[in-house]
């Protein structure tokens, strides 16, 4: 392949994604201990062992491109991975499951950023096998970002309903 800047571009992009992925490994074990809800953390089970099929995918990329996927760091990931662990903290437990799933989004979001980006760049050097795996991981972004969506709407309504059993606790004893 005929080294450019596209081609330099293409391989930092891909460098930082996989470290932003192996991070994303620590910071899920986290997230699934700190879980309060069975489903939630099932659902972190599954986003793991999808980021590791999306690490491999990497890696599928990279005997592809003749590249090192090493030699990067992605520091906006290691913040939001410290914003998790934070999140992971909290002691009360349902607004914690909250926080876990809005640093979970801002995951998802900042991994379709990077694999659209990446993408893009496949597809402008012509690297379509290249561009359709990226694309496979960006699809399966996208559907991890709307099960998280979801899964904020369920957590409200029992916050909602926590609230309104507390309410009617303290009228009865009032």
């Amino acid at each position: 392949m005929r080294l450019s800047p596209l081609y330099d571009l293409l391989v930092t992009e891909l460098q930082e994604i996989f470290d932003a992925e192996n991070q994303v490994v620590v910071g899920l074990s986290t997230m699934i201990k700190a879980a309060q809800s069975p489903d939630l953390a099932e659902g972190f089970e599954d986003h793991l062992e999808q980021t590791q099929g999306q690490i491999a995918r990497l890696e599928e990329i990279a005997e592809e491109l003749e590249i090192d996927l090493t030699g990067q760091k992605s520091a906006g990931m290691a913040g939001i991975i410290k914003e998790g662990e934070a999140a992971a903290q909290m002691s009360r437990s349902l607004l914690r499951d909250l926080l876990l799933i809005s640093v979970a989004k801002r995951v998802e979001h900042y991994e379709m950023a990077r694999y659209e980006n990446a993408r893009t760049l496949a597809e402008a050097m012509e690297q379509d096998y290249v561009a359709d795996l990226l694309q496979e991981t960006l699809d399966e972004e996208e559907s991890s970002e709307q099960i998280l969506t979801e899964a904020v709407d369920t957590i409200m309504s029992d916050i909602y309903e926590q609230e309104a059993d507390n309410k009617m606790s303290v009228a009865a004893s009032s």
